[in-house]
């Protein structure tokens, strides 16, 4: 189920499960650093749409992984509705995948709208 479709009670739940995964991740350093060099590439529109997602997929993806499997995993979890340990046993295509859709349709879409409520 979609965050922004979540019930209340359904919401306070998730959000308790993310709230600390989240939090360890934003906190990273090295990974804010790779992920500000990528949205600034992407900003000033000299990397095609294909290098871009390369560029996520070769520098921020195993950034992501290697520093906050057990993160990431308890995030995919949440929003999956699956054991952690079902998330770490994805095959790679899947895994990488689905950080891409939960990023994508799930977190950002959630508190960017959250942000426009304010």
């Amino acid at each position: 189920m979609n965050l922004i479709d979540m019930n209340a009670e359904q919401l306070c739940d998730t959000l308790l499960l993310l709230a600390d995964p989240i939090s360890k991740i934003c906190e990273d350093e090295s990974l804010y650093k790779a992920m500000e060099e990528y949205r600034k590439r992407l900003q000033e529109k000299k990397a095609p749409a294909l290098i871009a997602g390369a560029k996520l997929l070769s520098d921020i993806v195993p950034l992501l992984l290697k520093t906050h499997r057990e993160e990431t995993a308890v995030i995919l979890s949440a929003i999956e509705g699956k054991p952690a340990a079902h998330v770490l046993k994805m095959n790679g295509a899947e895994l990488v995948s689905n950080v891409f859709r939960a990023w994508k349709k799930e977190i950002r879409p959630f508190f960017t709208r959250c942000g426009a409520l304010e």
